[in-house]
C-alpha cells in the first residue's frame, strides 16, 4: 500500500506559533523539490494557485498532481 503523510510548512503564515518552526525559502526548496517534481506524487494545499505561485518563485515547478481544498469546498 501506498504510505500517506501529512505535514505543514511554515513561511511566515504561522511565525508566532511555536509549534511550527519557520522554514526559510531556501530551505524550503531543498526538503521539498524531490517530492513535488516525481509525478507520482500528491499534494493537497489551500488555495493552491497561491501556493503554486510561491513555489514557481522558488524556481520548482510541481510535476505531481495538486488538489485544492478551496476549490473542494466550493464543489
Amino acid at each position: 500500500p501506498k504510505l500517506r503523510r501529512v505535514f505543514y510548512v511554515n513561511t511566515g503564515h504561522a511565525q508566532s506559533d511555536s509549534r511550527f518552526p519557520l522554514c526559510p525559502p531556501a530551505s524550503l526548496k531543498a526538503a521539498i523539490e524531490n517530492f513535488l517534481v516525481n509525478p507520482d506524487n500528491h499534494i493537497v494545499a489551500h488555495n493552491a494557485t497561491f501556493e503554486l505561485r510561491l513555489l514557481r518563485a522558488l524556481g520548482i515547478e510541481p510535476a505531481c498532481r495538486v488538489s485544492c481544498t478551496l476549490i473542494h469546498a466550493h464543489r
